[in-house]
């Protein structure tokens, strides 16, 4: 693995992560009142968790990005770089919710992102892209 931290670019997968989630925040804001769903506090938590986990797994089988890591240029990609089958990609987000981002719990969730940072920039890859053997493929930016 790459052990150059520029070569597997944290901040963009960090910055890209938080804008797809901020999108999938932004559409669920859009999509409550036209369902007259209000979902506060833990029930939108949780709401939000399970949108993520199907949105995100949704658009890494079929397209193998998210429009961030679209803009990124970043491909989620099986060993033998072909897209993610939804079962693959839907493990994969539970992990990164988990093991990266410690399911957005304020401060279980710095510890989770710092660890994930060391891994990623001394190892080259992170946990739960390790565990299915996912390569992660890095083209030039567009933004």
């Amino acid at each position: 693995m790459n052990k150059d931290s520029s070569a597997v670019r944290p901040l963009a997968r960090f910055i890209a992560r938080s804008m797809d989630h901020a999108l999938y925040g932004g559409l669920l804001l859009l999509v409550m009142p036209v369902f007259d769903i209000w979902l506060e506090g833990v029930s939108f938590y949780l709401f939000f968790i399970g949108e993520i986990v199907f949105l995100e797994s949704f658009l890494l089988s079929k397209w193998g990005y998210t429009p961030a890591k679209y803009l990124f240029a970043i491909k989620i990609r099986t060993s033998n770089f072909q897209k993610l089958s939804f079962k693959s990609a839907v493990k994969r987000t539970w992990r990164v919710l988990f093991r990266g981002l410690g399911l957005m719990i304020p401060i279980v969730s710095i510890f989770t992102a710092l660890n994930a940072y060391v891994l990623l920039t001394g190892k080259g890859s992170t946990s739960w892209d390790e565990d299915e053997k996912l390569n992660i493929v890095r083209g030039r930016s567009r933004v």
